[in-house]
């Protein structure tokens, strides 16, 4: 017999439904969280912000090919339950732990020098 999951059709949202409006959502941990912009910056971003853009999307990047190769995904799962555990036994040592595999590997990645 046939399993069904049914998803909500608004389960996991992220962006601006209407730019002008300037609200944006995201899903955080499962909670649709919705965030009203009053004073956006408008001025030209610091060289420290565009390295930190440029090694974000790197890291976003490479976590995306991560988890499409079969192979990565299985050695990156390892590492993550792993933490798991560790999160579980020690809850004080972790101040915001990673909830999905592909936030672990973000972060994983952005450690690294």
């Amino acid at each position: 017999m046939a399993k069904i999951q049914t998803i909500h059709p608004i389960a996991s949202i992220s962006g601006a439904i209407v730019k002008a409006e300037s609200t944006y959502f995201r899903t955080r941990n499962g909670k649709v969280h919705v965030y009203k912009v009053t004073r956006p910056f408008e001025g030209q971003p610091s060289e420290q912000q565009n390295a930190m853009r440029q090694d974000f999307g790197a890291c976003v990047k490479q976590a995306g090919i991560i988890l499409r190769t079969p192979e990565l995904r299985e050695e990156w799962q390892l590492r993550y339950n792993t933490y798991l555990q560790d999160v579980q036994t020690h809850p004080n040592r972790h101040k915001k732990p990673s909830s999905t595999l592909r936030g672990f590997i973000i972060s994983q990645l952005h450690k690294k020098p």
